[in-house]
């Protein structure tokens, strides 16, 4: 698709006019234009087939190191544009991550097997791709609206920068609209990456995709070009296997991320089947732009544990996760400081962790992702914790969370929004399950028992948290301020200090035991008025040396005498947070506390829309056999707990032929032959 008609298509929005949602919490959402590779995924059999793997000389039998092969052939000078490497059935070994040349620099290609019996067992990552860097800060002179394409910038744009990709931020501490916090004291958390396309005046920057966020000047926005050289841009695998595990011999890859990915832009992995990493992740991303993870299959270790998730995401945009199969990983989708994203039509079942804990297939870890549509998808929980901070402005669209895990019964909850979260939008949800009694529809109380079942848990501090820490009567003043980190992060108090120095004295004797190396926050007399308990949104300091009478910090500081002094870090702030919780939008969904749909306005469901990003029914929403799956498939008036099983197509490829309760049969054109998923996974 090219730029010019790209933009011609921004007037082509679908239409929201009967939408329930509130219009300011909604962006341009289209896949293949603003969202997922540009123009879509390619459809490779009108693309010239470059070589046969096999002919070129590959090893089809496991035994021959294939890697050095496979990354020439991608690198080759003379491989024309829009074409592919054929990979036959087989077993390729690949004892090394692949290498992206400059040869491979804006020429489209893929690795296309002839089936998902096309098998590639890694013995270390099997891509590890880490190439973007960014210039010096820029400041945006406009006001930033959501659906605004064009910067004015304080200083020229180079014009080598330009279909490369820009990251735009926002000041933490001077955002009026949302929350952003992050319990690291980084900066600059609220941000999102476009791609560059033209340049007027030197200074007249247009952008694409649309930009989703609020952002006045007042906020501080301001750009950063990535000057790299783009080698990871325009690529595909499409229909092979990645697996950890020699499907002949039982041999073991020996590294922990199956593929990395940091600054790349229009790629795609599809139809691929990804089998059982022992642990880390099945994806490893951060800092993408335009990418799209649709139609494959996950099986994730039985006994990998929490940290094996499938998709991991961090500071990634316009990204699109779509009809996928997981099981076995936890989280399945973990999206960290991402931005307009869309994750839809996705099954997962049994997201393992080495606890007791239901598993959270969807989830958002922080700080700060915003504009991210939850659309579609069906799994046990969608969880947004604070472990790291903040997030906003997020939507859940018609999906079935269970909040039932048939293995694991420790806090099981439907969705899990924890403190500092703004603005988030659930409507036409399927939430919670009759199957387990005593369903609550949400908890404010101090503590609440792990086995009661939540359909909505609001402002609680960690992950897994089901109490929170609260002021004690020795400082009273403070306890109306829901970012008091609490007394049991209190270390002490300054009682002597000049203004800007790393030398402190006081009373620390409360201070943890290995205290070098610890982080600590200081709170000034007044706190300042965004609740932050930290001089600047910039630093944190680490104590290089310390007695129970002195400190010393590993910067100077402005340091104020009655300061206090906080243990910072993921255990910091454990105070509940629900003042925020009056700014999220929740409508029309379907929870196990009322065993009914419930509508706390007059509009009725027929007037939501069937999707946020699609205009109609997709031609892929089939079952195993082929037929035409009911749309939408959750968020319906008569939906309840009725026809609960196999409503979307993934999940209908492994369950439909299945007798009950035995294991599914091998998944119809997305799995290896032979393959059986044990009970468990049911």
């Amino acid at each position: 698709m090219t730029r010019a008609l790209a933009l011609l298509l921004l007037s082509a929005l679908p239409s929201w006019a009967a939408n329930v949602v509130p219009d300011d919490r909604l962006w341009d959402a289209r896949p293949g234009i603003t969202v997922g590779v540009l123009g879509g995924v390619p459809d490779f059999s009108t693309w010239t087939q470059f070589t046969n793997f096999v002919t070129a000389g590959g090893d089809a039998t496991g035994v021959t190191n294939n890697s050095t092969l496979l990354s020439s052939l991608i690198n080759h000078a003379s491989r024309p544009a829009n074409s592919y490497i054929y990979v036959p059935d087989g077993l390729y070994r690949f004892s090394n991550a692949l290498s992206f040349a400059a040869s491979a620099l804006g020429c489209n290609w893929a690795v296309v097997g002839q089936s998902t019996n096309a098998v590639f067992f890694h013995r270390t990552a099997f891509i590890n791709l880490d190439n973007w860097a960014v210039r010096a800060p820029v400041r945006i002179l406009n006001d930033i609206t959501n659906g605004t394409t064009n910067l004015v910038l304080a200083s020229a744009f180079d014009t080598g920068d330009l279909n490369k990709r820009v990251k735009i931020s926002t000041s933490n501490a001077k955002r009026t609209n949302v929350l952003v916090i992050s319990s690291g004291f980084t900066d600059r958390n609220y941000n999102e990456w476009a791609e560059p396309v033209s340049l007027t005046n030197g200074t007249n920057l247009t952008v694409w995709p649309p930009l989703a966020m609020l952002a006045t000047t007042n906020m501080e926005p301001w750009l950063q070009a990535d000057y790299s050289t783009q080698l990871n841009t325009n690529w595909h695998f499409h229909k092979i296997t990645i697996t950890g595990t020699n499907v002949f011999t039982g041999e073991q890859y020996d590294n922990n991320n199956i593929i990395s990915i940091f600054g790349g832009k229009n790629w795609s992995f599809s139809a691929c089947f990804f089998i059982n990493p022992r642990s880390g992740f099945q994806f490893n991303m951060s800092q993408n732009l335009f990418w799209e993870i649709r139609d494959n299959t996950f099986i994730g270790s039985e006994g990998g544990g929490a940290n094996t998730s499938c998709i991991i995401a961090g500071g990634d945009s316009s990204g699109l996760i779509e009809n996928n199969f997981g099981t076995g990983s936890s989280p399945f989708t973990q999206l960290n400081n991402n931005s307009r994203d869309i994750v839809g039509y996705n099954y997962v079942t049994n997201a393992v962790q080495n606890d007791s804990y239901v598993g959270n297939p969807f989830d958002q870890h922080q700080p700060h992702s915003h504009h991210i549509l939850y659309e579609g998808n069906s799994g046990v929980m969608y969880q947004a914790d604070a472990y790291h901070g903040s997030g906003s402005e997020c939507v859940l669209y018609r999906n079935e969370f269970t909040g039932y895990d048939p293995i694991k019964s420790f806090m099981p909850r439907a969705v899990h929004l924890g403190r500092w979260h703004d603005r988030f939008t659930l409507v036409a949800n399927d939430l919670g399950v009759t199957n387990l009694s005593g369903w609550y529809y949400t908890v404010t109380n101090q503590y609440y028992s792990s086995a009661w079942p939540i359909v909505i848990s609001f402002g609680f501090p960690f992950v897994g948290n089901t109490s929170y820490g609260h002021v004690g009567a020795a400082i009273t003043t403070l306890n109306t301020d829901p970012y008091w980190p609490g007394t049991n992060m209190l270390c002490g108090t300054v009682t002597q200090a000049t203004a800007l120095t790393n030398i402190i004295w006081g009373n620390f004797a409360t201070l943890p035991s290995g205290d070098n190396g610890q982080q600590v926050a200081l709170q000034p007399p007044t706190p300042n008025t965004n609740g932050l308990y930290h001089l600047d949104t910039n630093s944190n300091w680490l104590i290089t040396a310390n007695d129970s009478t002195s400190m010393t910090l590993s910067e100077a500081r402005w340091i104020t005498n009655g300061s206090l002094i906080f243990v910072v870090g993921p255990n910091a702030w454990p105070a509940l947070d629900i003042a925020r919780t009056n700014t999220h939008f929740i409508e029309a969904n379907y929870n196990a506390s009322n065993n009914a749909v419930v509508w706390s306005g007059s509009t009725n469901l027929a007037g939501l829309p069937d999707s946020h990003y699609r205009d109609s029914r997709p031609a892929w929403f089939t079952n195993a056999s082929g037929a035409v799956m009911e749309w939408p498939p959750f968020g319906m008036a008569t939906e309840g707990e009725t026809a609960r099983t196999n409503r979307l197509p993934a999940q209908s490829l492994f369950y439909d032929t299945a007798a009950a309760g035995a294991a599914p049969n091998a998944p119809r054109g997305r799995g290896l032959r032979g393959l059986r998923l044990r009970p468990w996974n049911l």
